[in-house]
């Protein structure tokens, strides 16, 4: 779903088309023109590199040119086949792992803008946010429901987060959701909270369209989780389970 919309996202963001190329508009309008398009970036086992991945499939699978900043590549460069992403080597900043961390990206904008400018590319999606570039068309991916800093601040005890970093994490994304010409809200709490920022925001639930989920064949006594990765505590993966647990004991047929 996102891979289809984003190239009217961008054309909705900026309707003057100042800051979107003729290419990005015909394609927009038609479909007919691929789109060339730089995703930033790509790191370490999460919900937003496999988010970033699907991205980048699906947008190349419609036959857009797609660029992916990948930081967790070894290699210079790696293209996976026709019609796949080209992922660029994009080593993390020595302050990654730093109480700094959530503005170490802000120093790499200009490395992003290069990149872009290299590639003749007609967009940069950023799915982290701290790697948006400061000029040129922008689409970005918001997270959060809690976006201002003081509020990010407050809400980290309970989500098990560092409070300084929490508030660096909203600045961050408040400034790349008022650089860009659109914004995808992965939820609808996310998109009610940052649709001040952009008029161009529209709310695309990540990974798996509904449509596309098959219900069970069969009920289960036992409950199965898969993921793929869980990072941090925030996601709450226990409650979750002892959640599960609870209602069963109440109402077996309910779950």
């Amino acid at each position: 779903m996102l891979a289809k919309q984003l190239p009217m996202l961008v054309r909705k963001g900026h309707p003057d088309g100042r800051a979107v190329s003729a290419v990005a508009r015909r394609a927009a309008l038609g479909g007919c023109v691929p789109v060339r398009i730089l995703i930033a970036g790509r790191r370490e086992q999460s919900g937003i590199r496999t988010y970033t991945d699907a991205l980048a499939e699906g947008l190349a699978a419609l036959s857009h040119d797609v660029i992916v900043l990948d930081e967790t590549a070894s290699d210079q460069s790696s293209i996976a086949g026709d019609d796949r992403p080209l992922f660029l080597r994009f080593p993390p900043p020595p302050a990654a792992q730093s109480r700094l961390a959530p503005l170490a990206g802000l120093i790499r904008r200009p490395e992003v803008l290069r990149l872009a400018r290299e590639h003749h590319v007609d967009v940069v999606h950023a799915t982290h946010l701290d790697l948006a570039p400061r000029f040129g068309p922008l689409v970005v991916t918001a997270w959060d429901p809690i976006v201002g800093p003081l509020g990010r601040f407050r809400a980290a005890p309970s989500r098990g987060e560092p409070q300084l970093e929490e508030a660096q994490y909203a600045l961050v994304d408040a400034w790349a959701c008022i650089r860009a010409a659109a914004i995808v809200a992965v939820t609808q709490d996310v998109e009610r909270a940052v649709r001040p920022f952009r008029r161009a925001t529209e709310w695309i639930p990540p990974f798996l369209p509904d449509d596309e989920i098959r219900a069970p064949r069969r009920r289960s006594s036992e409950v199965v989780m898969v993921a793929n990765g869980l990072d941090g505590r925030r996601k709450g993966l226990d409650l979750a389970i002892d959640t599960i647990e609870l209602v069963r004991k109440l109402d077996p047929r309910s779950v």
